[in-house]
């Protein structure tokens, strides 16, 4: 009975490009705590590479990476949060080769989580996770771009408005090493 159920819903998934919210949300934070496991087991490495405004630097980690916390930006971003039920409208993009992309765009203008491009690979794998935020008030604005790739690594930039301020940019680019 379970599999004539999962059948149905792939064919319903394949067939549609609107998706019932309800039904289906992306457990964004269990993904990235795997991801940080399966980093660790297969002993990837990393170069950080940091940027603020026009400094930059870059930092060798070897093999000896905790991933849980490098990877702590993307964990907190949890798309499942019981709060943020019907806080997005899903849609699914067909993209060449069986490969498709899952949007989630924020329907409250108040949430901080903007947008949520994932991306899958003709056997249903994540390939890759766009992310992005806005925060304002009174005094700044903040919009972060975070991009997550399951081969290569990630990207973090940040820019940042205060009042009556020049504007910030922070960026961090995590390349994976393999040994």
């Amino acid at each position: 009975m379970r599999l004539v159920l999962s059948i149905l819903l792939f064919s319903f998934l394949g067939c549609s490009s609107a998706i019932e919210q309800s039904e289906l949300v992306f457990d964004t934070k269990s993904f990235f705590l795997n991801e940080a496991n399966r980093l660790s087991n297969d002993k990837v490495g990393l170069i950080k590479h940091l940027r603020y405004n026009t400094e930059t630097d870059s930092i060798f980690k070897g093999d000896s990476v905790n991933w849980q916390d490098e990877l702590q930006s993307f964990i907190q971003i949890d798309l499942a949060k019981p709060s943020y039920k019907k806080s997005y409208a899903t849609k699914r993009i067909e993209l060449n080769n069986e490969a498709y992309q899952i949007e989630y765009v924020v329907k409250d203008s108040l949430l901080k989580i903007k947008r949520v491009l994932i991306s899958f690979n003709s056997k249903d794998s994540v390939e890759s996770i766009a992310i992005f935020t806005k925060k304002e008030n009174s005094y700044y604005n903040q919009l972060t771009h975070l991009t997550y790739n399951i081969h290569n690594g990630y990207y973090i930039e940040t820019t940042q408005q205060t009042l009556k301020m020049d504007s910030t940019l922070f960026a961090i680019k995590g390349e994976f090493t393999r040994y």
